[in-house]
C-alpha cells in the first residue's frame, strides 16, 4: 500500500474525479480480514472500514485500492489469496438484492455488449471500452480499461478479471473464463470467454 500511494502523483489526493460506488467495497470487506488494520493505515482509508460510507455512495478509487493493498499486505497470506477472496466477493455483489436483476436480465453476450454502461453503474474516471464483443452466439469478448497513470495496480487489475467472471456468470456464462491479458500504467486488457 505504501509504495501504491507512493507511486501516486498527490498520495490519497490522486484522482479526485476517479470514484467508485460505495456498495462495492462495502461487498469486499464482508470477505475480507480487516483487524489489522486499526491504526497500520491512513486515516481515511481506516475510515472505510470503521465508518462505512452508505452504498449508494461514491467514493474515491484511490483510497479503496489503498484499503485493498493494505488487506492483502496486513491480513492475507499472497495476492492469490486477495484475488480469491475478491471473485467470492464479486459473486455475491452480483447475485445480491441490489444488481441481481441488472446481471440476471442479460444473456452473456448482451451483458458484454452493454459493458460499458453496467461498468460505469460501479466506476467513473475508469474507461472501459470493447475491444472486440461477441458475433452471433460468440463467446469471446477482449475489453480495455483506460485510467490515469498508475492508479490501478497489477493486484487490482488481477481482482478486477474476477468482477466480469463474476458479471457474465450472473448473466448465465458457463465455464467463464477471464484472463489479464496486458497491464500498464494507464491501461490494461481482459479476455473474456464463455459457453
Amino acid at each position: 500500500m505504501e509504495a501504491y500511494l507512493a507511486s501516486l502523483p498527490g498520495s490519497l489526493a490522486s484522482y479526485p474525479d476517479c470514484v467508485q460506488k460505495a456498495s462495492v467495497y462495502r461487498e469486499f470487506i464482508r470477505f475480507m480480514p480487516t483487524g489489522a488494520l486499526a491504526g497500520k493505515v491512513p486515516k481515511p482509508v481506516e475510515a472505510l472500514v470503521t465508518s462505512p460510507v452508505a452504498a449508494a455512495a461514491w467514493v474515491p478509487e484511490v483510497h479503496v485500492t489503498a484499503l485493498y493493498l493494505a488487506i492483502s499486505d496486513l491480513e492475507l497470506p499472497d495476492e492469490a489469496a486477495f484475488v480469491a477472496r475478491a471473485e467470492v466477493a464479486n459473486k455475491e455483489l452480483l447475485t445480491g438484492p441490489l444488481y441481481r436483476i441488472m446481471m440476471m436480465v442479460a444473456s452473456p453476450a448482451y451483458l458484454a455488449k452493454n459493458a460499458e454502461s453496467r461498468w460505469n453503474t460501479f466506476h467513473r474516471g475508469i474507461k472501459m471500452t470493447a475491444e472486440s464483443l461477441p458475433q452471433g452466439k460468440s463467446g469471446t469478448a477482449v475489453f480495455r480499461l483506460d485510467y490515469p497513470k498508475a492508479l490501478v495496480p497489477e493486484l487490482i487489475a488481477r481482482a478486477n478479471t474476477t468482477a466480469f467472471k463474476a458479471a457474465i456468470e450472473a448473466a448465465g456464462g458457463r465455464g467463464v473464463k477471464v484472463e489479464l491479458t496486458r497491464f500498464g500504467p494507464e491501461s490494461s486488457t481482459l479476455a473474456c470467454s464463455w459457453s
